[in-house]
């Protein structure tokens, strides 16, 4: 069963808080295929959640359409400029990390190539932390296009562990 808001007493927030109070005139009675797949709780509004907020509001750029739980409005801009400045930090360090894996994929491949001329192979551990170390960076960046900055940051940090054991095994 789908319990909807009764029309005489709808429960509602303030847009601040992600929802927008239904005009007098309009009952927020859900339709069949407004709550298809899913169960409105006693808030719910009729529209999705994104969209209730700027029914009559248009927030800001960067301006949360949600309030903390505590029901008191908080500044939306630090986390979302926190966020940014993590975000920056980390392509930042990305770049900086990737082109010296490329400096070392370089040394190590110019021994690979040596030792193949001499009937040798590469050593283990050397192709093992080349791997992982472009694993990590691709973790990275991946996580960078997600806007997960603290995902990019640890995977940078473990691919810096690998690019620090070839850098080891170049001499550098």
């Amino acid at each position: 069963t789908v319990n909807a808001t009764p029309a005489t007493a709808p429960t509602t927030q303030t847009p601040a808080q992600g929802f927008v109070k239904p005009p007098a005139s309009t009952t927020p009675a859900m339709t069949p295929s407004a709550s298809q797949g899913s169960i409105p709780t006693p808030n719910s509004s009729p529209l999705p959640r994104t969209h209730a907020a700027t029914a009559t509001t248009t927030p800001h750029p960067g301006q949360m359409t949600s309030a903390p739980e505590t029901g008191s409005p908080a500044p939306a801009t630090p986390p979302a400029a926190a966020n940014a400045a993590e975000i920056d930090q980390a392509e930042e360090r990305l770049m900086q990390t990737t082109a010296r894996a490329n400096t070392a994929k370089r040394g190590v491949a110019q021994i690979r190539n040596q030792q193949e001329a001499s009937g040798l192979g590469m050593r283990g551990d050397i192709e093992s932390a080349e791997s992982r170390m472009d694993g990590y960076l691709n973790a990275a960046h991946d996580n960078l296009g997600r806007g997960n900055a603290a995902g990019a940051t640890r995977n940078l940090d473990k691919a810096e562990i690998e690019l620090s054991t070839l850098e080891k095994f170049l001499g550098h």
